[in-house]
């Protein structure tokens, strides 16, 4: 019966070690995935300052496109400006014409 025991507690005693053992194991897995979790977060800090820096990018780029656009359209009315008083100096000019005409000399 003490040869019983002795066993019995020796097994215990096994039984101890392997959990003690397993516990380590668990604790450095713990300890990796927690290290794992400190890198994604500073990926994630990376991605989302890369993602504001591309967001600023992309609203310097529509404002500068919408300046441009603006500028387009001065033109285009400077243009249409110019070639309307252009054709009324035609008109003059050829009315002026049309009055020097009669008087020959």
């Amino acid at each position: 019966m003490i040869n019983k025991q002795g066993e019995k507690v020796k097994e215990t005693g096994d039984k101890f070690v392997e959990i003690s053992r397993e516990l380590e194991e668990s604790k450095r897995i713990v300890e990796n995935i927690n290290e794992s979790s400190v890198k994604i977060q500073n990926e994630n800090s990376n991605v989302i300052r890369v993602v504001e820096n591309l967001s600023a990018i992309a609203e310097e780029n529509a404002a500068t496109t919408e300046e441009a656009a603006a500028s387009v359209d001065t033109q285009v009315q400077a243009i249409n400006d110019i070639s309307q008083a252009s054709e009324n100096l035609a008109d003059i000019a050829t009315q002026l014409q049309s009055e020097v005409s009669k008087f020959t000399l």
